[in-house]
């Protein structure tokens, strides 16, 4: 499965950001174009690992 991850830099400081958007994440302040994308991939890893505690929820896998 492919995530598409947007990459920009920004104009005055020159640090790197990503956007998610399928994922609604947002992040920032990374020294290199490298360094965004390394956190961008940790950013998708954190969110799809993270499991509802909330009563009566079922989680389940499925291959995508």
């Amino acid at each position: 499965m492919d995530v598409l991850i947007g990459l920009y830099q920004d104009e005055d400081t020159h640090l790197w950001g990503f956007d998610i958007p399928a994922l609604h994440i947002i992040g920032g302040a990374c020294q290199t174009r490298d360094e965004a994308i390394e956190h961008a991939k940790e950013a998708i890893a954190f969110t799809l690992e993270e499991r509802p505690d909330e009563p009566g929820c079922e989680v389940v896998a499925v291959a995508v």
